[in-house]
């Protein structure tokens, strides 16, 4: 009947909508852990040379909008510090159907002249035929421990120093006082 046809459109119509809120709403909690994390995510695809990333990356990263949706790797890659670009190309060569996870730590050169220091994790998908089709993955700013870290190798260089001046000086006491005596 047509109040049957009626009511079976609009439980779909409901059904759809309460499926499209649930995927706002995971979406909405996937970019509140990213930012509590100083995280981002992001998706690579080889054959293009395209990366589109999520929005937390623009005040990690200091990125603007559209580096954001669509960059190039090869943008982002030159932005890398010299010392660590060749990571990248390991990575990308290591990726296999067998290993298909690789991790980077690397210094990215923000526009604003701050260094960020990113470790990533990334996961890589192939097709039938066992080409890499995207890499898939989530980058971490890891800056507030690197300077910890620093700061702590800073403080126990000074403790190990400012010990073996005490022990220079308790031997030169322990000779001065042999000699005296």
């Amino acid at each position: 009947t047509a109040a049957s046809f009626t009511c079976l459109v609009l439980a779909v119509v409901a059904d759809e909508r309460r499926g499209k809120q649930a995927l706002r709403d995971r979406e909405q909690r996937l970019h509140l852990a990213l930012a509590a994390a100083r995280s981002f995510g992001f998706e690579f695809d080889p054959a293009t040379d395209l990366v589109m990333r999520t929005s937390e990356c623009a005040e990690i990263l200091g990125l603007a909008p559209a580096e954001v949706d669509h960059g190039s790797a090869r943008a982002y890659i030159a932005r890398v510090l010299e010392a660590d670009r060749w990571q990248f190309a390991e990575a990308l060569a290591a990726i296999r159907e067998a290993q298909p996870t690789a991790k980077l730590a690397y210094r990215f050169h923000r526009s604003d002249g701050r260094v960020v220091h990113i470790e990533e994790t990334c996961t890589g998908t192939f097709d039938a035929d066992g080409r890499l089709t995207r890499i898939v993955g989530v980058a971490m700013d890891v800056t507030d421990r690197r300077i910890a870290e620093q700061e702590r190798e800073n403080l126990l260089a000074r403790e190990r120093g400012a010990r073996q001046e005490a022990e220079q000086a308790m031997r030169l006491r322990d000779e001065f006082l042999g000699t005296v005596s």
